[in-house]
């Protein structure tokens, strides 16, 4: 009896679950589960908000979500009651959503088919927008690729650009990659296992074994098919194109865009990517507007005055719930541009904890100065390093050294270790990487635009990685980093190599910056090969997801500073924003 019990009590409640349900909240019309249908004939899971009452039809707004649509109950409820239509949807395979989930590869088609779902709804005006962040953000963009008649406007932030920021940067990943996919396997997000304090471990366990990046999956109890495909595909090629707009694609669309990222936000450089895509090739510049925080990932939907031990100010603390209210309004209502956008760009300084405003990219930048790398020795430690320097004074040594052997990485922080204002990395550098500080600032001095580094290299190998991390050391000695950057090494088989030859390399992919220096500070440049969050280069000459421990090949790599082979590092500068 109490099985027959059980038995009747879930037919009911399945029965329950797969209806749309209604309730009344807070002056708010609630549907739970509505069934959207795809080309495929696959359904998506919507909640749809709406204001109880209202006298003509709405404007909509749609959120598409990985990580489960109740995650949107604070803005479904927020902007039903200032008269929108919200709609979050889980997307394909996730939540209550029908189908398989696989990254990148259907959300724009998904988004076209629930945008024009939504504008055919009789309480719908045929004006929708899209909004969220991370993931949510790079579906916005596939879903403008599409080209739905209805979307008439996105608000993009710290969007995802496939190969660009995630799951590569510049062909190197970093573990965070199977991390996320541990995550989202299945329908519901898997929080226990997804938090850097399970996978780190086991990550540093890998790398400890010499085994190969590929067998990462496994070694996290998840076997993955996708994270085998991209493994297969480590730079940015058709398989990756395929999945965001190409020039015709941003041609084509002509609403306005929000674009929002920050200075540490982990899709800074997908986000900028979007928006540089999108100006190059739009016909309708002056609508699209780009929001530059101080914010991480996170922050750029939440931001806070602390990020990672860097004070930002209170200033930073946007509510972003208003300004997209306000976008919306102006946008889809055509009420007052928001008074917060007074120009194309918002760039936030940190140190002086103010809002600046630029027309372009081009005005943002300040001037660059160049300053040279010397070095009276050829190998740095923190304490007795080289010198970065705006004069022309000739380098005693033609040459800083240092040594990177993929099999003997003691010291190095391990992967927990590393923070926006730790000082582990410079600490363990000891012959495996190379240290330049600059002098003491006499003034203060604005750093604010697109940082460079410019490397004249020799090395016994061909294949490598390279890490590049530019820190602020204030007077009391506490670091803060600015921004990083990295570049794979790729020069041909190994047997084939010159170690005489000297080669330029340029990082040009650091964060866009903004913040002030202050007077009696002094910048710290750290160059390493070795980083244990990312994938561990053993400089074999294969794919580097395949190589091991087992073919590792120690490198010696020299940067130059003599002659025209003057290695440099390119800061925007000035002593006025």
């Amino acid at each position: 009896m109490r099985l027959l019990c059980l038995s009747l009590y879930s037919i009911v409640a399945s029965f329950v679950i797969a209806l749309p349900i209604y309730a009344m909240t807070d002056q708010i019309d609630f549907t739970w589960h509505k069934k959207i249908k795809l080309r495929d004939d696959k359904h998506a899971a919507a909640s749809i908000y709406k204001p109880a009452i209202f006298n003509a039809s709405l404007p909509s707004i749609v959120f598409i979500t990985p990580y489960n649509r109740d995650e949107a109950n604070k803005y479904g409820t927020y902007f039903a009651q200032h008269g929108y239509a919200f709609i979050a949807v889980d997307s394909r395979g996730r939540g209550d959503s029908e189908g398989e989930f696989i990254p990148f590869e259907k959300d724009g088609q998904d988004g076209f088919d629930v945008i024009e779902w939504v504008a055919a709804q009789p309480w719908s005006n045929q004006k929708v927008a899209m909004m969220g962040g991370s993931y949510r953000g790079f579906t916005q963009w596939a879903t403008l690729k599409e080209a739905p008649p209805s979307l008439k406007t996105i608000v993009p932030t710290a969007s995802v650009y496939p190969a660009i920021d995630f799951p590569y940067k510049n062909d190197i990943p970093t573990y965070y990659v199977m991390s996320w996919l541990h995550f989202i396997s299945g329908k519901t997000n898997n929080s226990a296992r997804f938090n850097q304090a399970h996978v780190a471990p086991i990550y540093a366990k890998l790398r400890r074994d010499g085994a190969s990046f590929r067998e990462l999956d496994k070694r996290l109890g998840n076997p993955s098919s996708i994270f085998q495909t991209w493994l297969d595909h480590p730079k940015y090629d058709s398989y990756w194109g395929k999945m965001v707009p190409q020039a015709q694609h941003y041609r084509a669309f002509t609403g306005p865009v929000l674009s929002i990222t920050g200075q540490y936000d982990g899709d800074h450089l997908g986000t900028l990517n979007y928006y540089k895509n999108l100006m190059s090739s739009t016909q309708n510049a002056k609508h699209h507007y780009l929001v530059l925080g101080p914010w991480d990932h996170a922050g750029t939907r939440s931001p806070k005055k602390n990020i990672d031990g860097i004070m930002v100010g209170n200033n930073s603390l946007l509510d972003f719930k208003k300004l997209h209210l306000a976008w919306f309004n102006w946008t889809l209502k055509g009420e007052e541009k928001p008074t917060f956008l007074k120009d194309n760009i918002a760039t936030f300084n940190i140190g002086s904890n103010r809002w600046h405003y630029y027309r372009d990219l081009q005005s943002l930048n300040l001037p660059n100065q160049r300053f040279n790398l010397s070095s009276a020795h050829k190998q740095h430690n923190v304490f007795s390093s080289g010198l970065m320097t705006s004069s022309n004074t000739l380098s005693a040594a033609p040459y800083s050294e240092y040594q990177y052997d993929p099999l003997h990485t003691k010291g190095m922080p391990k992967s927990t270790e590393h923070s926006l204002t730790g000082q582990n990395t410079a600490m363990a550098i000891d012959n495996n990487g190379v240290i330049f500080h600059s002098r003491k600032l006499k003034q203060a001095l604005f750093l604010q635009g697109q940082i460079s580094l410019s490397l004249w290299l020799s090395s016994n190998i061909a294949n490598t990685d390279l890490f590049a991390m530019l820190y602020i050391i204030d007077k009391y000695g506490k670091s803060a980093l600015i921004s990083e950057d990295r570049v794979r090494l790729k020069r041909g088989a190994n047997r084939d190599h010159n170690p005489n030859e000297l080669y330029q390399i340029k990082l040009n992919s650091f964060a866009l910056v903004s913040r002030k220096l202050p007077k009696n500070s002094r910048l710290r440049l750290v160059v390493t090969s070795e980083h244990s969050r990312y994938q561990k280069h053993y400089n074999g000459d294969g794919p580097v997801a395949d190589q091991t421990g087992q073919g590792a090949i120690p490198a010696t790599l020299q940067i130059h500073h003599h002659g025209k082979y003057q290695s440099s590092l390119n800061l925007p500068l000035s002593h006025t924003l």
